[in-house]
C-alpha cells in the first residue's frame, strides 16, 4: 500500500521531465521515491524513503529501480541542471558553481567503495581518519534571501583508492583531479547549450594541471587560490624584462 500524497504542479513537472529517461513501465515509481526523499525522517537512507512513501510490500522492486536510476545518473542530472538554470539563472549570463571533495561516514566492513580516508572535519575525538566514502561534488551556488549563499549539489563521483579498485567492481581508477575535470566538462556542455558561461570555485587542492588544463579547454573559468608551494618565477621575469625595455 502506497501513500496518496500529491506533489505540487511545479514538482510534478520536474518529476515528469526526469522520468522521460526511465523505462515507461517503471517510471511511475519515481513519483513515490521523490515523496519519500522529501518526507523521510532520521538517517537519509533508501529504507527511510520507503517508509515515508508507504512502500512496504513490494520494496524489492523499488531497490532494483533505484539501481537502474543510478546507471542513468548523468542524464537525469543534466535535465535537473538545465531546469535549475532556467529557473535560477534565467537573468544571468554566468553560472557559478563550487567543486570540492567531501567525506561521508559508513559502517560495516564490507561496504562497496568504502575505505579509510583523511577526515576533513575536526571532530571532538580528534580522529584524523574516517571509514566511508569520498565524493567529488559539483554544486551550483545560489544566494537565498534568508539563508545567504547555499550550494545545490548537481552531480558527484565516488573516489576509490587505486588499491581498492578490483576487477569485480568494473571500475577504472581515476584521481580526484580527473573526476573533477569530467564534472566541469559535463557542466560546461550544459551551460553552452543554454548560452551561459560557467565559473568554478575551488580550493588550492585543485590548482594542478590535471584539473586546470582540461577545465579551461572546456571553456570554464576557474576561480581558486595558489598552492602554498607555488612560485611565480615567470611573472617576475616578465616584469623585469618589461622594465629593462
Amino acid at each position: 500500500m502506497f501513500t496518496e500524497w500529491i506533489l505540487p504542479n511545479s514538482w510534478q513537472l520536474i518529476v515528469n521531465a526526469l522520468a522521460n529517461f526511465l523505462h515507461r513501465r517503471l517510471a511511475w515509481r519515481l513519483h513515490l521515491i521523490m515523496i519519500g526523499i522529501l518526507f523521510a525522517k532520521g538517517r537519509k537512507t533508501v529504507t527511510s524513503w520507503f517508509r515515508a512513501a508507504g512502500i512496504i510490500r513490494k520494496y524489492k522492486a523499488f531497490y532494483y529501480f533505484i539501481g537502474a536510476m543510478g546507471r542513468k545518473t548523468e542524464a537525469i542530472a543534466t535535465v535537473l541542471f538545465e531546469i535549475m538554470i532556467n529557473c535560477i539563472y534565467q537573468k544571468q549570463n554566468r553560472v557559478l558553481a563550487a567543486l570540492d571533495d567531501t567525506a561521508t561516514k559508513r559502517y560495516g566492513p564490507k561496504v562497496q567503495g568504502a575505505g579509510i580516508h583523511r577526515n576533513p572535519i575536526t571532530t571532538p575525538d580528534g580522529a584524523r581518519f574516517i571509514y566511508g566514502h569520498i565524493w567529488v561534488v559539483l554544486s551550483a551556488l545560489v544566494r537565498h534571501k534568508h539563508w545567504g549563499v547555499i550550494g545545490l549539489p548537481l552531480l558527484a563521483k565516488m573516489y576509490i583508492w587505486a588499491k581498492d579498485v578490483s576487477r569485480e567492481q568494473r571500475t577504472r581508477f581515476q584521481t580526484k583531479l580527473q573526476q573533477a575535470a569530467e564534472l566541469v566538462k559535463w557542466a560546461s556542455k550544459c551551460c553552452k547549450r543554454l548560452g551561459k558561461s560557467l565559473w568554478i570555485v575551488t580550493d588550492g587542492g585543485y590548482t594542478k594541471a590535471d584539473f586546470l588544463k582540461p577545465s579551461i579547454k572546456a571553456g570554464a573559468t576557474i576561480v581558486t587560490r595558489l598552492r602554498r608551494d607555488a612560485a611565480l618565477h615567470s611573472l617576475v621575469k616578465n616584469k623585469l624584462k618589461r622594465a629593462a625595455e
